[in-house]
């Protein structure tokens, strides 16, 4: 069976980056990677819709979008694979408030709206769901010397999930060619 991968870039990027651009050289056409509209709800809502409509069957998320992956993951039977999560989204990202220029030099504005937005989802991850979520379905790449996010959260809050912690990236992880057998292994795993 062909899988299907929805990837969710993360804050401020495009979903035609280095990193969905790496993936479909490997996996072909079956590679989703919508601009997020950078309102959390709404993001989170139309991403649940493309999951049902098109039958995800794995899901790769980047920061921001290993966030949103992992709330995903716990209505969705998929396997997630989460590059440096930026599970602390709601702190990390209250600093960023006001006009915001994503990597293609378009512009949106970041409110306190989204930041409470990402405080009511950030909520979920204490919720029963998690609780049950097979973190076994899990594989996360985490940056040593990630100058955004502290990686330790991750490993915390998936202590479970299958990691790799790389010695010499960084946040945005532009390498993730090094690990390609590794993730194909884990998305191609039975189960």
């Amino acid at each position: 069976m062909s899988e299907k991968i929805l990837f969710i870039h993360g804050f401020a990027s495009v979903g035609q980056g280095v990193k969905s651009l790496q993936l479909k050289q490997w996996f072909g056409n079956d590679i989703f990677a919508p601009d997020l509209t950078h309102r959390p709800l709404a993001d989170l809502n139309d991403l649940a819709t493309l999951i049902k409509m098109e039958k995800i069957t794995t899901i790769v998320g980047s920061s921001l979008g290993g966030f949103y992956g992992l709330l995903l993951a716990m209505q969705f039977p998929v396997k997630l694979v989460l590059i440096n999560p930026a599970l602390q989204s709601p702190q990390t990202l209250q600093q960023y408030i006001g006009t915001v220029t994503r990597y293609n030099g378009e512009q949106f504005t970041w409110s306190q709206q989204q930041v409470d937005e990402l405080q009511q989802l950030s909520a979920q991850l204490s919720s029963a769901s998690f609780q049950q979520l097979d973190q076994s379905k899990i594989l996360v790449l985490l940056a040593k010397h990630d100058e955004v996010l502290d990686a330790q959260v991750a490993l915390d809050t998936l202590p479970k999930a299958n990691i790799i912690v790389d010695e010499f990236e960084d946040h945005r992880f532009a390498d993730i060619g090094k690990y390609r057998q590794q993730i194909d292994a884990f998305i191609h795993a039975n189960g």
